[in-house]
């Protein structure tokens, strides 16, 4: 079973393995055996978790993978290796995205599912970066803050809460200012493109989207035109989909007007015929009165 309490673990002590040579040689050592044993274990159950995963035990994998991702936002566990700590998130991310679309998978009772649904919409996986960063949006891995928002993008997150972050997080590097699109990050440019192609029209931002468009690439008059003629088509798509829905919609609302005439004519038919029965009734019950009499 899931346990929703693990989400409320963001503020953790400061505490990490390691040798510390001022109490002695042996003692030194002997720290130095736990954090190696230590990063073996997690390791393990990293790869453990992986493993669930792909033969689709997401419930295991969701147990093995969660104590992991909890060590480190509370500070019990620093990892050395980047492309590890990395790969845990990652996982532990595909697994939120996946509970959020499909919570069947996971056995959930719908108590714990409501508090976890709850969490994500409170900003879960940026708040759960932001802990490992120090709280500086400068700090956060590019490639985490992407999978991050594109899964609150999926999933219904606030619009308008998601684009503050985003603009938070490419401020925090620079991605804003002229000239930002030169900078070599390949996940930045994929943020700044969930920025200015899919938050921001989404949010029905276009203006605000041309004119960083006009800012960012101002050195580059063919980026400008490129991405304008971009966010021109994202604009005329959106509409399209916008007014299906709408047609939809309006269909829909037809529909049910239809099936609530059909209700009332087969309601208001029922009370004519029991009137009619109930008179049928009453004048056979007077003649035969009046006949006996």
């Amino acid at each position: 079973m899931l346990k929703a309490s693990v989400f409320n673990g963001f503020n953790g002590s400061n505490e990490s393995n390691g040798m510390n040579g001022s109490n002695g040689s042996n003692k030194g050592l002997n720290n130095s055996i736990v954090v190696v044993d230590s990063e073996l274990s997690f390791c393990n159950s990293y790869q453990l978790a992986i493993k669930n995963y792909l033969n689709k035990n997401f419930h295991h994998s969701w147990n093995l993978i969660l104590p992991l991702i909890n060590e480190v936002l509370q500070g019990r566990k620093l990892i050395g290796n980047r492309d590890l700590a990395i790969g845990c998130f990652k996982l532990y991310f595909s697994l939120v995205d996946l509970f959020l679309k499909k919570p069947e998978l996971f056995n959930l009772p719908r108590s714990e599912r409501v508090i976890i649904e709850k969490e994500f919409k409170n900003g879960l996986l940026v708040n759960q970066l932001l802990v490992i960063s120090g709280n500086d949006y400068g700090k956060i891995d590019s490639e985490l803050f992407f999978i991050a928002s594109l899964i609150e993008f999926g999933n219904e997150f606030e619009i308008t809460k998601l684009e503050l972050q985003l603009e938070n997080y490419l401020r925090s590097n620079d991605y804003l200012t002229s000239g930002g699109f030169e900078n070599d990050n390949k996940n930045l440019r994929k943020i700044l493109s969930l920025y200015l192609f899919k938050v921001l029209p989404k949010n029905h931002n276009f203006e605000k989207s041309q004119e960083l468009i006009e800012k960012i690439y101002i050195r580059d008059d063919i980026k400008i035109s490129q991405k304008l003629a971009k966010l021109k088509q994202v604009k005329t798509n959106l509409q399209k989909i916008e007014e299906a829905n709408k047609m939809e919609k309006t269909c829909q609302e037809k529909k049910r007007r239809g099936r609530r005439r059909k209700r009332k004519r087969k309601e208001n038919k029922t009370i004519n015929n029991n009137q009619r029965s109930t008179t049928s009734t009453t004048t056979t019950t007077t003649t035969e009165i009046a006949a006996r009499t």
